[in-house]
């Protein structure tokens, strides 16, 4: 076997494991559902979609069933697929949101997304934040927090907004930790360079479906 060859199987290997590691939460928890035809349909043909390697159709899939009853273990999901699609800032934004939403959740899953996040952290750049109503990172809608986050964001140039008088613009490279407070009454912004913490999070913008006694 030639070395081509056989780095290209290394690599075909390698990427097999990843996807594997990566596989969405497959058990559909017992939870109300305002239309369960269109959820939890949705649901299992994203789990049929990425087992298929069909990554596009199974987020579709699971966009769908987060749009039609939102849960946290539907964007644990989502979180999956765009990790396994290398979406590093989509992945952890996902992540984030779910761990914000996890209350009661599966610990299993609460310590895998903390985990993907430690990977993540490196390959992307992050903002730790209090964010008021209407903050906006690029084109990012950042949900009002009266404590800090940790908002996931794409290497490069960025324009945070945090208030009529609170904008500034951000160059992060990747694996970048910068704090931000757009809550100082005076109007200033305090800028500078933190811990990467993956327990920070904001309330989550939908509701959470309700579970059955």
């Amino acid at each position: 076997m030639n070395a081509t060859l056989r780095n290209g199987l290394v690599a075909l290997a390698v990427f097999a494991l990843e996807a594997c590691a990566a596989r969405p939460h497959a058990r559909w928890a017992p939870i109300f559902l305002a239309r369960p035809s269109i959820a939890a349909r949705a649901f299992d043909e994203g789990v049929a979609s990425f087992d298929r390697g069909e990554f596009a159709r199974a987020l579709a899939s699971f966009d769908t069933a987060l749009r039609t009853e939102p849960h946290p273990v539907v964007m644990f999901n989502l979180a999956r697929v765009h990790d396994a699609m290398g979406h590093d800032a989509a992945a952890a934004r996902a992540y984030v949101s779910f761990l914000a939403s996890a209350v009661g959740e599966d610990p299993a899953l609460v310590a895998t997304a903390r985990d993907a996040l430690w990977r993540l952290r490196p390959r992307i750049a992050w903002l730790r934040l209090r964010a008021p109503e209407g903050a906006l990172v690029g084109d990012q809608v950042v949900a009002a927090s009266d404590g800090e986050q940790l908002v996931p964001i794409d290497p490069g140039f960025r324009i945070v907004h945090l208030g009529e008088r609170n904008v500034i613009a951000v160059r992060a490279r990747s694996g970048d930790v910068f704090v931000l407070d757009g809550a100082q009454s005076d109007g200033t912004m305090v800028v500078g360079t933190g811990d990467f913490d993956p327990t920070l999070s904001a309330p989550h913008a939908t509701t959470t479906a309700q579970r059955q006694p």
